[in-house]
């Protein structure tokens, strides 16, 4: 997926009640290199996991997108969670 704004800014989205950063080049922010890592979202507030899985071929920004729309019911009932690609940090609810 690519998203066009102005050259040089920051946008942040929100897919599933999760806040994620596109960056200038409009790429979801902290996928690329990412793509074969375990995603995470878990709770903030107690650490249990909402949701962990690897994606068959790897995640790519529209399985992102489709997976964290899919767990929007779970995420908001979290009140506030933190999605993570391996170590890396996608993105929260507090956005």
């Amino acid at each position: 997926m690519q998203y066009t704004f102005p050259k040089g800014s920051w946008v942040y989205v929100n897919f599933g009640g999760m806040g994620l950063s596109i960056n200038p080049q409009g790429k979801l922010d902290g996928v690329l290199g990412n793509e074969s890592k375990l995603l995470r979202v878990v709770d903030a507030s107690n650490s249990k996991e909402i949701y962990s899985g690897h994606r068959v071929g790897g995640w790519t920004e529209d399985a992102l997108i489709k997976k964290l729309t899919e767990l929007g019911p779970q995420i908001k009932e979290s009140g506030w969670a933190d999605a993570y690609l391996g170590e890396t940090w996608l993105g929260s609810t507090e956005m």
